[in-house]
């Protein structure tokens, strides 16, 4: 059973606090969830901390770490034409059907790319190495600052593809073997992604991409 203070996630906290010369003077470990491997997936912590200020910082968190979400880019070999691997799968959060580019969360491994590696074959089935892995903007960028810690970095993956292999990818059904994921594949133009995405996270690294493609 990992302790929290040894968590990955927990130490680059503890590093950025530093880094922003904030003081921590004391922490209380709420409530701990972890995986099934027994490492640390979020916790809830209360803590005394001051500023570089001075000042009392807001005592609550929600520790859940570094995030990758990767467009996955295929582009045609016969036209130059550029489609979008969407990932479709229900989230307790509306039992909804949600779409969004691959990710997931950094939970033990500090190398991003090896991250994004990851999740596009647990995601897409679409094995890539991870000099294929683009950073698409210099993050990280927090979801949700006022209690959460989490921070999300975007990147791309430019992959040729033939019709006949981009016809076999729609509707795939994919996902982590070890985890309740019941995913299938949803290729799309980089028009119809923005329609059919409904979380920030994949609007900005939808218009990371848009913008990238237009530098």
């Amino acid at each position: 059973m990992q302790a929290l203070t040894q968590s990955l996630k927990y130490r680059q906290w503890v590093a950025a606090l530093a880094q922003n010369g904030t003081t921590l003077h004391h922490l209380e470990e709420r409530f701990t969830y972890r995986k099934p491997n027994g490492e640390v997936l979020f916790a809830l912590i209360e803590a005394q901390a001051t500023s570089a200020e001075g000042n009392p910082l807001l005592p609550l968190l929600l520790l859940r770490g570094r995030f990758v979400m990767a467009v996955v880019e295929l582009v045609l070999t016969t036209s130059g034409e550029r489609f979008l691997v969407l990932v479709a799968q229900h989230r307790l959060a509306t039992g909804g059907l949600f779409y969004s580019h691959p990710a997931g969360m950094a939970d033990s491994e500090a190398d991003l790319k090896k991250v994004v590696v990851k999740e596009v074959w647990e995601e897409t089935g679409l094995s890539i190495t991870p000099d294929q892995v683009a950073p698409l903007a210099l993050g990280p960028y927090y979801t949700s600052d006022g209690i959460l810690d989490e921070a999300g970095e975007f990147f791309l993956v430019s992959l040729p593809i033939t019709p006949e292999a981009l016809e076999d990818l729609q509707g795939r059904r994919t996902g982590a073997p070890d985890e309740p994921e019941f995913i299938h594949l949803h290729i799309v133009t980089p028009a119809q992604a923005l329609g059919l995405i409904r979380n920030v996270a994949g609007h900005l690294c939808t218009y990371l991409y848009l913008e990238h493609r237009r530098a």
